[in-house]
């Protein structure tokens, strides 16, 4: 018995001798440890960090200290609450799981002015080795699909397959009982519509293995049942080609067949660009060489990639308004719904589907689990969730809206300063250009300034004329040609064209076209987006068609000749206000009581020039009212959103975070249709820098 003792104690013994040894212990930074001006990505560059390791940040107490945060923190030196900082000089962090792992310090500028931040990945602790003949080095690797899971239902397989590296030459081994799966490779449209093939093409044997023989996307899907549609059975990988191994030369020296990778590629080493995205899937060597270019993208065409949902992703009760609230969405910009497959999914919507959460036809979903959408058009974009109840009751809904891009700087010779006044501009005898402002409409109210002035370029030496506005009466018409100079032609942006304007009841649009060669349909919502052409006898066929707007609301046009609206892009969708009520005049109105009923908040605001940073503060008796932000058709029909959105202290600060129209309401009652709303339009600020944030005082709650 004690000779049975004594084995199992030598076991033991044995066996923390082992997880001992292959531990490490990391000093971060060695010698200099963690300190300003210390470059820690070079530090960390070639180490590998296991499960187990223990990283070691040493500093003066009181000097530095630690935060653990994920990527988006990381790439924005965002500070955390101080309760979550680790302060003792001699901070030891196990690395307790496997993954990427962030770490910055949270005192002053020390993150984004000092470079004391860290990123590493850590590699989860290796298998004891299975005793085997050397396999030769180009027989490639066995990947079993979904570890010890095997292919089977309600697994991400797209998590699973994030970050690894397939190659040709490895293999695929798709493990299942016989009978309760099986396997199809696919192409890429099929994938995503769970389009099974023929049943011959399965494979079937319960242990299938695939040899990847050449580069590019594979896709790969179960075809029993809806396995793949509602089991997420269905797997995407991207294969590379196998490197050439390098040619055995006496004479080369060991750098010859390093590489140079220009980190970044034509971004360049920039602000708000994914440096961890690019590098997944290279293959950095021991002799290769990192070059950092200066960006060109800091001009006004740069482009940003959001996660939707930074690391939480596309997922339940996730407050996405609040995630999107404070960022800044251009054209050219990419969002990534990033979610387990066959769990959520992704519907474009417009906004009146969005607040309802209906959801549309199966076929129009973005279901891969990793859905990349190109903010190629300025404008409102609406997304939504189309499984379950994942929209209504889960929030899984967002808005956003798309700025156009910004026309890039104009070089001014010796500009006047922020002082100078539009005469004064005026009277230059230098002046090239005489802008007449608001062109036919003048100085008026109710004119979109902003959108005039968008793509126009002023000089030092230009002349602004103020001409007083025939169209400040209610009844003023305008007449729009579609397009203007290039009329109702194929592969125009009509929607880029409509952008800005402001169409009203009574206003006229005027479509020109060759006669024969195109027509004007105008339908419905639907036949707009399937691009389904009506009876012909319903056709505007002149090419000088006017249709006047006798009615506020949607107004959808198409071509219906042969595929133009389809792949022309020959249709525009436009949005008709109500002709505007014309002043009425008020007697010394008594002043207001904050927001309440019986009052003319747009007389209140007319006049005011809100710009972005300001606030608004809405005040009332808590209970009796409140406030929502919506929509220009919620505006309109006095909507009311889920009550969750209201706004309700009784003295609600609203910061006006980004430029364009803004409309409130309060959703008690019908007070809203007793005119208790407010539209404003917010401009953008001005070149010159505003003061600073400590500078504005803390409004004081008031007391009723």
């Amino acid at each position: 018995m004690a000779n049975k003792w004594s084995i199992v104690f030598l076991l033991a013994m044995v066996a923390a001798l082992a997880t001992s040894v292959s531990a490490k212990v990391f000093i971060v930074g060695d010698d200099k440890g963690w300190t300003l001006n210390f470059d820690y990505q070079a530090w960390a560059y070639g180490k590998e960090f296991v499960v187990g390791d223990k990283l070691v940040f040493k500093y003066p107490a009181g000097a530095h200290n630690i935060f653990r945060v994920n990527g988006t923190v990381f790439q924005q030196c965002m500070i955390p609450p101080a309760i979550e900082a680790l302060t003792s000089g001699y901070d030891v962090i196990t690395l307790a799981t496997p993954g990427r792992k962030w770490y910055i310090c949270g005192v002053g500028k020390h993150c984004e002015m000092g470079g004391m931040k860290l990123f590493i990945n850590v590699l989860p602790q290796s298998m004891p080795p299975v005793p085997s003949v050397s396999p030769p080095p180009s027989s490639g690797k066995v990947f079993v699909v979904g570890d010890n899971k095997g292919w089977t239902l309600n697994f991400d397989y797209q998590a699973w397959a994030m970050g690894k590296e397939f190659v040709v030459g490895d293999k695929l081994v798709f493990r299942y009982p016989m009978g309760n799966h099986n396997v199809f490779r696919v192409n890429g449209t099929s994938f995503q519509q769970c389009s099974i093939p023929s049943a011959n093409e399965a494979l079937t044997s319960g242990y299938d293995v695939i040899t990847l023989t050449t580069p590019g996307r594979k896709w790969y899907i179960c075809g029993v049942g809806k396995h793949c549609e509602m089991g997420g059975m269905k797997l995407f990988i991207n294969v590379l080609p196998r490197s050439m191994p390098p040619v055995p030369s006496v004479s080369s020296p060991p750098a010859s067949s390093s590489k140079v990778f220009v980190v970044g590629d034509d971004k360049g080493w920039t602000l708000n660009f994914d440096y961890q995205a690019w590098a997944t899937g290279k293959e950095f060597v021991v002799g290769d060489k990192l070059a950092t270019v200066a960006a060109l993208a800091t001009s006004a065409s740069a482009k940003v990639l959001f996660i939707v949902g930074d690391d939480k992703g596309w997922t339940l009760n996730f407050d996405y308004q609040a995630w999107a609230y404070g960022k800044q969405f251009v054209v050219g910009d990419k969002l990534v719904f990033k979610y387990g497959v066959g769990k959520h999914n992704i519907f474009r919507v417009n906004g009146s589907v969005f607040q309802q959460c209906m959801i549309p036809p199966t076929i129009e979903a973005l279901t891969s689990g990793y859905d990349v959408i190109t903010l190629t058009t300025p404008g409102r974009k609406w997304y939504i969730c189309g499984v379950g109840k994942h929209c209504v009751l889960g929030g899984l809904k967002i808005f956003i809206n798309g700025l156009p891009q910004p026309m890039p700087p104009v070089s001014l010779v010796s500009p006047p300063p922020p002082s100078a006044t539009v005469a004064a501009l005026a009277t230059s005898a230098s002046a090239k250009v005489l802008f007449i402002v608001g062109d036919d409409k003048g100085w008026t109210l109710n004119f979109d300034y902003q959108a005039w002035a968008y793509g126009k370029q002023f000089v030092v030496g230009d002349k602004l004329a103020t001409v007083a506005a025939l169209a400040t009466s209610a009844s003023a018409k305008v007449l729009f040609i579609v397009g203007d100079d290039k009329g109702w032609t194929l592969n125009f942006d009509y929607q880029a064209w409509a952008y800005g304007k402001q169409f009203v009841v009574g206003d006229k649009l005027v479509f020109k076209y060759g006669v024969g060669k195109h027509n004007i349909f105008r339908v419905n919502g639907s036949v707009f987006q399937q691009c389904m052409i009506p009876p012909t006898i319903e056709a505007l066929t002149s090419g000088y068609d006017v249709i006047t707007l006798t009615t506020p609301g949607r107004k959808w046009y198409i071509c219906g000749v042969g595929k133009h609206c389809v792949l022309g892009g020959l249709k525009i969708f436009i949005n008709g206000l109500p002709q505007p009520m014309p002043p009425v005049s008020l007697v010394s109105p008594p002043p207001p009581s904050g927001w309440t009923l019986n009052f003319d908040y747009q007389a209140w605001a007319t006049g005011k020039e809100f710009v972005v940073g300001d606030k608004l503060v809405f005040r009332y008796p808590m209970g009796k009212h409140n406030v929502f932000r919506v929509n220009g058709i919620s505006f309109q029909q006095c909507t009311i959103p889920f009550a969750i959105e209201a706004l309700t202290t009784g003295y609600d600060v609203i910061s006006l975070v980004t430029p364009g129209r803004k409309w409130y309401i309060c959703g008690v009652g019908k007070h809203c249709e007793m005119s208790l709303k407010l539209f404003i339009n917010v401009l953008p600020q001005s070149t010159y820098p505003p003061p600073p944030y400590h500078e504005i005082r803390k409004l004081a709650p008031p007391k009723f």
